[in-house]
């Protein structure tokens, strides 16, 4: 992903979080946004982070650790684990905050694919 696009990325998301973080704030019932926000936000901001930080990962492999890690964490909410490391973990499971996590995923993922994609240059036409 070029830098100029993570740059423009990360300044769209951090708008966003404290959008959406100042709606629950002040207790604003902005449906799926407030309910789902962070959900469909957050794991995209992680994958632009992954791939344009030090770590700079293949876009398939940032795609891999940053899903993997937030299917893994929504999993452990199904569970009490009350008393152990995991307990920060708990809360409610809901199989929407999944969808919400594959969605933003799957559309940066696409446009970085995009991005990164080589421009055809077609030749012109001799007139």
């Amino acid at each position: 992903m070029p830098r100029r696009y993570a740059v423009l990325l990360n300044i769209y998301f951090v708008a966003v979080f404290v959008g959406i973080g100042g709606l629950q704030m002040y207790r604003v019932n902005a449906g799926l946004l407030t309910n789902y926000g962070a959900d469909l936000f957050a794991p995209p901001y992680l994958y632009v982070m992954l791939r344009n930080d030090r770590l700079r990962l293949r876009s398939l492999t940032a795609l891999s650790v940053v899903f993997g890690g937030c299917f893994l964490w929504e999993w452990m909410q199904r569970y009490d684990l009350a008393g152990t490391p995991f307990a920060i973990t708990r809360g409610r499971f809901d199989p929407f905050d999944l969808l919400a996590y594959t969605v933003g995923l799957l559309v940066v993922y696409v446009a970085d694919i995009l991005w990164l994609r080589p421009r055809r240059i077609l030749p012109s036409r001799a007139a």
